[in-house]
C-alpha cells in the first residue's frame, strides 16, 4: 500500500470546437490519417482555454508511450503535426 497527497487539482477545459475543426480541415487537406480523440492531458490548455480558443495536436509516439524516458516519435510524424500547426495557424490568420 502507498500514500499520496494531492498538491494540485486542475479542472479539465475542453479544447475549443473552431480550433478543433481548423485542425480537422487542414489535416485533411495534407491528406493526412487522423483521428479526433478526447485527451486527459492538460497540458497548457487548462489555463490557455480560460482566456482564448486553444486546441492540441497529437502525434503518434513509438507503442504508444508518452511522457517517459523511452518516449519516441518518428521524425516524419514531427514533420506533419508541424505541417498541421502551420496550416492551422495560417488558416485561422486569414479568417
Amino acid at each position: 500500500m502507498f500514500e499520496y497527497e494531492e498538491l494540485s487539482w486542475l479542472v479539465p477545459q475542453p479544447c475549443h470546437p473552431d480550433i478543433v475543426s481548423t485542425f480537422e480541415k487542414v489535416t485533411q487537406k495534407l491528406d493526412y490519417n487522423y483521428m479526433l480523440m478526447p485527451s486527459g492531458a492538460g497540458h497548457d490548455v487548462q489555463f490557455l482555454a480560460q482566456i482564448t480558443r486553444a486546441g492540441m495536436i497529437f502525434v503518434p509516439s513509438v507503442n504508444g508511450v508518452s511522457h517517459a524516458p523511452d518516449e519516441w516519435t518518428h521524425w516524419e510524424d514531427i514533420e506533419k503535426g508541424a505541417n498541421v500547426l502551420l496550416n492551422a495557424v495560417v488558416e485561422l490568420a486569414n479568417e
